[in-house]
Order: structure tokens, then sequence, then C-alpha cells
């Protein structure tokens, strides 16, 4: 049985790439840490959860037969199913009991496309950021500028996803946030003009608005130091945005 300790060490250990992708499906992981395992004393792997899908031996009735008799019917034309759609939809709401026409619903992406007006030439530009297992043969999880509370932060993006909850539609992202504490810019940093920046413990990656992510920013991992990034200033407008949060930071 797997316990939250070893989850956390498959996460944290330094194999990367297609090996990686293999250990983590091997065990029925993803590289994004559960947030149930910060709850103290407890252990989410443990618990046993009753299984409506295989403890009934018709299974669930809208994953199993209502597909199947919505095909059979089908061939009785658009009227017999209209009378059973409004006869299923009269169903009255109780605890317990799924509606038809309510759902919950998670989707998963890949790919985000941001737009922001430029410091520089005051013009709308794009960025496309993808957080993705697997992107032409190698992880990629992109850096990102958030405003996260009254201040903007970088982050690095993990997981992108919609979440739907009774028709109302709510686009989510998953970010390790990169504000910890670094200290004293070291001498070599300040020669070669470096901008560091340090990830928190993945304890602390959370879900925010995906409206609060305000543009992308190219990072690399220090291969010194395992929770520090370089932050990459590649554009005139890019090194603007840079300057000023490294400004203020340091006032």
């Amino acid at each position: 049985m797997q316990t939250t300790k070893d989850a956390q060490a498959i996460c944290d250990s330094d194999v990367s790439g297609q090996a990686q992708e293999a250990q983590f499906k091997e065990v029925g992981l993803r590289d994004v840490e559960n947030t149930f395992w910060k709850i103290p004393h407890a252990d989410p792997h443990k618990l046993l959860l009753f299984d409506c899908l295989h403890a009934y031996d018709l299974g669930l009735f809208g994953a199993h037969l209502w597909p199947e008799l919505t095909h059979m019917l089908e061939t009785l034309g658009k009227k017999a199913l209209k009378q059973i759609d409004t006869q299923m939809d009269a169903c009255p709401r109780w605890r317990g009991l799924n509606h038809f026409d309510k759902a919950i619903k998670i989707q998963e992406f890949r790919l985000l496309k941001i737009h922001y007006e430029s410091m520089v030439t005051w013009r709308t530009e794009t960025d496309i950021l993808r957080c993705s297992p697997q992107f032409h043969g190698a992880p990629q999880y992109d850096g990102v500028i958030v405003n996260y509370g009254t201040k903007e932060i970088f982050a690095k993006l993990l997981f992108l996803c919609l979440c739907t909850i009774d028709s109302k539609t709510w686009p989510l992202a998953y970010i390790l946030p990169l504000d910890a504490l670094i200290g004293t810019q070291t001498l070599k940093d300040r020669h070669l003009s470096l901008y560091r920046v340090c990830a928190k413990p993945r304890a602390s990656c959370k879900f925010i608005p995906v409206r609060s992510v305000v543009r992308g920013v190219p990072i690399v991992n220090d291969p010194d130091v395992y929770s520090d990034y370089f932050i990459m200033d590649v554009t005139p407008k890019l090194f603007q945005h840079l300057k000023r949060m490294f400004n203020y930071a340091r006032e």
C-alpha cells in the first residue's frame, strides 16, 4: 500500500523525462502534490472508500445503463428521445441522487494563452504557456507572473483545469510559488545581473483563478541549488517588468 511518505519521495526525486513519467504511471501518480498531504496526523493513501461504481451489481446508472438505454431508444426516433429526456428531468432533486442536467466536471488543459499590455510599446502581447509532462520529448512547466494577494510574484505553472459546477465554470491554475526568501544577493549573481528566485516547499502549491496570471516568464533551474531558478530577461519588455518587480522587492 502506498503512503504519503512514499508519494512525496517520488515527487521530490531527481528522475526526469520519460523515466519520471514511467515512474509516476507505475504508481498512479502525477507530478502534482496532493493537497491532503498537508493535514497533520493523516494519510489520504490509507483511506478505504465506498466505491459506488463497482459496489452495485449494475454499476452507476448514469455511467453504464443510461448510455445503453439512450443508444437503444435512438432507433425509436427523436420523439421518443425527447419524451425520455423530459421524464428524466422531472425526477426530483434529492440528496445523494445525481440529477442528469447538473454535474461537477473538471477538464484538464495543458496550454494557456495570456494577453497583456506591454510596458514598452503599450500594445497587447500574447504569451503561450504550457504545463505538460511531455512536450517535445521533455516535461515543460512554464514560469509565470501572477497577482498573489496584494503583490505580483513569480510562480511555476503545474496544472490547468476548468471546474464546472451547476453550469458555472471556473478556469483554475495550480501553481508553485517562487517567492521564498533567498537572503543577500550573491556576488556572482550581482556581477552577472542574474535574477534569482526560490521555490517554496511543494506543500505551498495553490489553486488560483487563471485571470490572476499576468504573463509568462522563461525560467531555468539552478544546477547547483535544486529549489532555485533564474528568470531570463530575454526581451526588453520582460526586462522592464523584472526591473520593476526586483527593485520593489529590494526596497
